[in-house]
């Protein structure tokens, strides 16, 4: 057993007291968890060790005690003889105890299943004898302490409600009270969290909210834990309607509050009730009526439309005087009458929309009328737009409003257009006169390169033209006239013509007489 221990994780809660006697007491405590505190059902080792010297001193007794009593005692009378009992806090369930004989130094205490009432400390005490003078001394006990707390998760929370049965549903402006009861583990660690749901839309309650109250007591079977009692009180109104309401539990050791998951679903420590019924009659603040189109001429139709509110579903009919209509129903709480091929004296008139509805057995109907006026005079035309005037009359008065509808805004939408095409049509005739220019410009040049020379005396008209020269030098510089003063024996005048090398130019660069019998040319280079 001593050499099992060596191999758990050692961690001393009290060390040895000593005193003036030379004997000395230790007690260790582990846990099978390996943590501190230890976990509820987990198991706990007590070591209780001693040393003394053997030529002085003794141990007579030794003794381990729990919060609840005596566990263990063992008495040694000599080198060689000694006595065990067990006390009555010794749980023979949950207690075991390592083999002991006079020779032994030490005593292990098992003890498994822990629980609340496991907590508090743990006591080893040695008893011993100091042989002083041939006078056996008892000496003072030395003894030393270990002390066990737990570590509780907490347990699913239960919601009861008053009224019981919620699916039945309530009235509105009932008071619903919600009670959520559940042990949060440790004390001091744990909490209840409210969350309600309208139309899956969630609302978290905070502690602090004057809608709820909470009590917490330590329950006899674990007086380790908190066992909390949380009420929510809420005035159901129609707002409410298919509301839930939530119960989470959280725990600072085992599932933190930031931790919380949306759905109660998704978590064991949580617990919801039905979806709550709102029942609320129907009345006449909850009812609209309305017709379409609001201009209404002799031949066309037109559409009544009732809307009531309530729970349950309101029934609608609609009536003319004491002729009950066929409606449609196209909603929930929804009914439109069409009338159609109208004519001023047949359709013209009052009409009723009734709803009602049956909120936990009491009776409730509201109703609202609406008059429609069937003008004779035919619908303004359409198309082309134009000033039209339109008047509808309301049952109750005589007063008419005059509705003129023009066409500004179609011309301002043609108006634009027509810029926008104007424009486009600008920048394309732009852009294609440029392209043009550029081509043909192109095209020229590619001419004048692929023209071959030519000879005769009609294409060399420029030289008559005579350079920019002083009248003394023109005929003493040949290189410089143009006349073509050297002739060949056919009686032909030929020059040699020099170009300048740039792209695309035509500028001779000189121009000379020669006996050639044709000119030299030197193109430029495109």
């Amino acid at each position: 057993m001593a050499a099992s221990l060596s191999s758990r994780l050692v961690i001393v809660f009290a060390v040895a007291l000593r005193t003036t006697c030379a004997i000395q007491s230790i007690l260790r405590l582990t846990y099978s968890n390996t943590t501190f505190p230890a976990l509820e059902g987990s198991a706990a080792f007590f070591d209780c060790r001693w040393s003394f010297d053997e030529s002085k001193e003794y141990p007579t007794q030794l003794m381990f005690s729990s919060p609840g009593g005596q566990i263990f005692s063992m008495i040694v009378g000599s080198r060689f003889q000694f006595e065990t009992t067990k006390g009555d806090a010794f749980d023979a369930t949950r207690m075991q105890t390592s083999s002991v004989n006079a020779n032994s130094e030490n005593v292990v205490f098992t003890l498994s299943r822990l629980q609340c009432s496991d907590e508090g400390t743990y006591t080893c005490i040695i008893k011993s004898d100091l042989l002083v003078g041939g006078t056996i001394q008892q000496q003072a006990d030395v003894q030393s302490e270990a002390i066990v707390t737990l570590k509780v998760p907490p347990s699913a929370p239960r919601i009861s409600s008053t009224p019981v049965n919620l699916t039945q549903g309530v009235l509105e402006n009932e008071v619903v009270t919600f009670v959520c009861t559940a042990n949060v583990g440790s004390i001091g660690k744990g909490r209840v969290h409210w969350r309600i749901y309208r139309k899956d839309v969630p609302e978290n309650i905070l502690s602090t909210d004057s809608r709820i109250s909470s009590q917490i007591i330590q329950p006899v079977q674990k007086p380790c834990t908190d066992l909390v009692t949380s009420t929510l009180t809420l005035k159901m109104t129609r707002s409410d309607q298919s509301l839930v309401a939530t119960c989470f539990v959280s725990n600072d050791d085992f599932a933190p509050a930031s931790t919380l998951p949306l759905a109660c679903e998704d978590t064991i420590l949580c617990d919801q009730t039905a979806t709550v019924r709102i029942f609320y009659p129907v009345s006449e603040s909850s009812l609209t009526v309305t017709h379409d189109p609001q201009d209404i001429y002799h031949g066309g139709s037109v559409t009544l439309t009732c809307k009531a509110d309530g729970f349950p579903e309101p029934n609608i009919e609609w009536f003319k005087g004491n002729e009950t209509l066929a409606g449609e129903k196209t909603g929930v709480g929804i009914r439109r009458l069409v009338l159609k091929n109208l004519t001023v004296d047949g359709d013209s008139g009052e009409y009723i929309c009734v709803a009602s509805n049956n909120p936990r057995g009491s009776v409730a109907s509201a109703n609202k009328s609406i008059n429609i006026s069937v003008s004779s005079t035919p619908p303004p035309p359409t198309d082309p737009p134009t000033t039209s005037t339109a008047t509808t009359t309301t049952s109750g008065n005589n007063n008419s409003d005059k509705v003129t509808d023009g066409g500004g805004d179609d011309d301002t939408v043609i108006i634009i257009v027509v810029v926008i095409v104007v424009f486009v049509v600008i920048c394309a005739v732009i852009v294609g006169v440029v392209l043009y220019r550029r081509k043909n410009a192109k095209k020229d040049v590619e001419d004048q390169s692929r023209k071959q020379p030519n000879n005769a005396s009609n294409n060399l008209a420029f030289v008559n033209v005579q350079p920019d020269l002083v009248a003394d030098e023109k005929y003493r510089t040949p290189s410089l006239n143009n006349s073509f003063d050297a002739k060949n024996e056919d009686g032909l005048m030929y020059a040699d013509l020099t170009y300048d090398n740039r792209p695309r130019s035509r500028k001779p660069l000189a121009l000379g007489d020669n006996a050639s019998d044709y000119s030299d040319i030197q193109m430029p280079h495109v």
